[in-house]
C-alpha cells in the first residue's frame, strides 16, 4: 500500500513524498488549532502509556464503577 501511495502521490505532485510530510503536517496543523502538545504526543506515538491514561481522564472519560 504504500508503494501505491508513493505513486499516486508522484503522479499528482511530480514529486517524491513522504509519509513523514502528512504525520509532519497532521501535527502542524493540530498545533496550530489549539491542541495540547500533550495530546499530540500520544496522537503521534510519542507519549508513554501512563500519560495516555492521564490525558484520557483529562478529557472527560467517566469511571464506570458502581
Amino acid at each position: 500500500m504504500r508503494r501505491e501511495i508513493k505513486d499516486a502521490a508522484r503522479q499528482v505532485l511530480n514529486r517524491d513524498f513522504e509519509l513523514y510530510e502528512l504525520r509532519k503536517f497532521f501535527t502542524t496543523w493540530m498545533i496550530s488549532h489549539g491542541v495540547p502538545e500533550s495530546i499530540v504526543n500520544t496522537l503521534q506515538g510519542r507519549a508513554p502509556p501512563s500519560e495516555y491514561r492521564y490525558s484520557l481522564s483529562i478529557t472527560g472519560a467517566q469511571d464506570t464503577k458502581s
